[in-house]
């Protein structure tokens, strides 16, 4: 359940990754051909030969690229990342946990506002009802229809201004049925409290009554405190004055505390990614006296590359939620438009920074050209730094926002999962490196042979997928209220 407006970026935005998905296959169509050998081989080899003698038209790339695309986006598998992206937006944008959560207070920790029980007293559809029913022992009959008369009223209040009836008209709520299971048991309950009845079976039977409509009506009112909120911060907020007892902070933490771990993190990821990727190269083709002897001028240069194509955008995200937070200490509005902005910046600035730092160290037929262009072709390797901004900036968010869970709260996520969901997260940024890599040309200026470069790229890459990764599941620790300390 979600706010329709919610909805609507979720869609967007899983639309928006989707084309960008897309685009990325047509425009690296050749390298997706061992793909198709998978799945059809025959296809395979009529695409292969139009390929080599040229007779592959553009719109052929288009349509082969859709059907690639169309057939990656409807395997329901736990590896399939469109699924995961899916399952990740919808995350987002839904909050039914927020929701049943409301329904467990409402039911077992509600108290009712000194105004509220004035009103309901008054009420003439809530009959012998008294103030000090509200006080009594949580289990007792008097208060239990004491707070089922409230949220009763509460609802119907919201119901009669009218700009909520696609809630209440909904068809899974039952809302008429729901009125006239309540009529039913004010007619019940009225010789009950007016000390008419002595049967205890039929007690027993009214208070049974009592509780289920009860429970069904804080179902009510806590699926309608979400659905009347754009943000969970609104409906928290709503709730309390509802009644329901959350004594908890909306001011997110100071941010700065996970700033530094993330910087030194991904100081040494470039650094031992670079170096690790070529060592891993000259040995695999044994040649351990180039593994052990690395030219340090060409480690530096991709140190300093790997630095403008990820240190730059993850450098640029920590310092924007600080600054942020400086400002506004509350959750922002919609946590999905601001990955989305998150994703369009760090895109923005890796491929600035890594064009900055291709010009200036001019060993590369490309640093002849314009700067606008530079940065126009350095757009394709910033996708995976992008990913892994917006990766951080979440690991960050679950730190310091008391709304969202903590890392460390997964009961059942233990250390094998998480190790697993780390490989996972260095696999998926991989690819977006991957696919570039593969179309580096094989007459580059670089001493290094374009295979190992290649290793290179996608070798540093995974590193520092795996290892931010590492640090987001494994070294944020959220701080303990002073209480508890």
């Amino acid at each position: 359940m979600t706010q329709p407006s919610q909805y609507r970026m979720g869609a967007i935005a899983f639309v928006a990754i989707c084309l960008l998905v897309y685009s990325l296959i047509a425009y690296f169509h050749k390298e997706f051909l061992p793909l198709v050998a998978i799945v059809a081989p025959e296809l395979y080899q009529t695409i292969e030969k139009s390929t080599t003698d040229g007779s592959l038209t553009y719109p052929l790339v288009v349509v082969f690229a859709a059907a690639i695309f169309v057939v990656s986006l409807k395997i329901e598998s736990d590896w399939n990342p469109l699924l995961v992206l899916r399952r990740v937006v919808h995350g987002w944008v839904s909050i039914p946990q927020l929701a049943n959560a409301f329904m467990v207070m409402a039911k077992d920790e509600l108290i009712t506002p000194e105004e509220a029980r004035k009103a309901v007293v008054g009420d003439p559809d809530a009959p012998y009802v008294t103030i000090g029913d509200f006080d009594k022992d949580r289990r007792s009959l008097d208060r239990r229809w004491a707070e089922l008369c409230y949220i009763r009223l509460w609802l119907e209040h919201n119901r009669a201004q009218g700009s909520h009836l696609t809630f209440f008209n909904e068809a899974c709520f039952a809302w008429q049925q729901l009125q006239a299971d309540y009529d039913n048991v004010r007619d019940r309950i009225a010789p009950l409290k007016r000390g008419e009845v002595t049967d205890t079976n039929i007690f027993a039977d009214v208070v049974e009554k009592v509780d289920a409509l009860r429970r069904q009506y804080c179902r009510l009112a806590a699926c309608f405190l979400v659905f009347k909120n754009e943000t969970r911060k609104n409906a928290i907020e709503d709730a309390r004055q509802f009644g329901l007892m959350i004594r908890l902070e909306l001011a997110r933490a100071n941010p700065l505390r996970y700033v530094g771990i993330f910087l030194v993190a991904i100081m040494i990821a470039i650094y031992f990614g670079v170096s690790l990727s070529a060592m891993s190269w000259d040995l695999l083709h044994n040649d351990p006296a180039a593994a052990f002897g690395q030219d340090p001028d060409l480690i530096t240069r991709w140190i300093g590359f790997a630095l403008g194509d990820y240190g730059m955008p993850i450098l640029a995200v920590l310092l924007l939620r600080y600054l942020g937070w400086t400002v506004d200490a509350s959750q922002p509005d919609s946590y999905l438009i601001s990955y989305a902005s998150i994703f369009l910046v760090a895109l923005c600035v890796s491929a600035f920074c890594l064009a900055l730092s291709i010009m200036l160290a001019g060993t590369s037929p490309t640093a002849a050209r314009p700067f606008p262009q530079i940065v126009f072709a350095c757009f394709k390797w910033s996708i995976s730094p992008a990913i892994v901004a917006i990766y951080v900036a979440y690991h960050i968010d679950r730190q310091i926002d008391p709304l969202l869970p903590d890392i460390g709260s997964y009961k059942n996520w233990g250390m094998p999962q998480r190790l697993m969901s780390c490989l996972f997260f260095g696999m998926l940024v991989t690819v977006f490196s991957a696919l570039p890599a593969l179309s580096i040309p094989p007459n580059q200026s670089s001493i290094w042979p374009v295979n190992k470069l290649r290793l290179v790229v996608v070798g540093t890459t995974f590193v520092i997928g795996v290892i931010m990764a590492l640090v987001g599941e494994f070294f944020l620790v959220k701080p303990k209220p002073a209480a508890d300390r």
